[in-house]
Parts: C-alpha cells; sequence; structure tokens
C-alpha cells in the first residue's frame, strides 16, 4: 500500500467512527505540527513558511436540534 492510501484510509477510519471533521483536521494539523518539530528536533532545515502556516478559518457549527 502507498504512503497516500494509508493516509486517506486513516481519514476514512476516523470519519467511519463518526469523527467530526474539525476534530479530524486537528488531529492532522497537530500530526503535521509535531512532524516539523521532530524535524527541526534533528537538525534537519525546515522551510519557515511551515513554521508560519495559518489554519484555515472553519465554519460555525451547525445548531443541533
Amino acid at each position: 500500500m502507498s504512503n497516500a492510501n494509508t493516509s486517506w484510509t486513516y481519514v476514512d477510519r476516523l470519519a467511519a467512527g463518526y469523527a467530526a471533521a474539525k476534530s479530524i483536521n486537528q488531529d492532522l494539523r497537530q500530526a503535521l505540527h509535531a512532524f516539523v518539530l521532530f524535524l527541526q528536533d534533528n537538525d534537519h532545515r525546515v522551510p519557515q513558511a511551515l513554521l508560519r502556516l495559518r489554519y484555515l478559518k472553519e465554519p460555525d457549527s451547525l445548531p443541533v436540534s
């Protein structure tokens, strides 16, 4: 299985478990941030653009009825 398929499988499994899209996005954001910090801690060069990423504005949650 390729890496691309593995990452989508992860998201599909979270969604199948009824995880909200917002929760999945937060998990992926935290994973990316942790990976960038890992690279820095191990003396790899990390482009400054990755350190200044802005998060997308998330829409307000729909009211629960």
